[in-house]
């Protein structure tokens, strides 16, 4: 698998070459999804990539397993401080509408 990947690499490598493309190796991340293989060696022009075994695009966070639940977390943390910032608001609106009508 490791040597068809890394074939298959050095093609877009060429093909990227000859469109004048390139690609941030830093932020190229790579994730075997379902596999119990251990980590392989991907390299893009001679650069390694890291195996990653959770990642965040187009902002969804899935994890090798395809389990939402990092996705599901980070968007109740959000939600519930969103929430605790409405509930400040509303004690700020409150005695501002105490002391305008007053």
């Amino acid at each position: 698998m490791q040597k068809n990947i890394n074939q298959d690499m050095e093609a877009i490598y060429n093909w990227m070459c000859v469109h004048k493309l390139s690609v941030n190796v830093s932020k190229t991340k790579y994730m075997l999804i379902n596999s119990k293989s251990s980590e392989i060696y991907i390299k893009f022009n001679g650069n390694k990539i890291n195996k990653v075994k959770e990642y965040r695009y187009l902002g969804v966070t899935v994890d090798e397993d395809l389990n939402w639940n990092q996705h599901v977390n980070e968007t109740i943390s959000k939600t519930r401080k969103i929430a605790g910032l409405f509930k400040k608001l509303e004690h700020q609106l409150m005695k501002y509408t105490r002391n305008t009508t007053s």
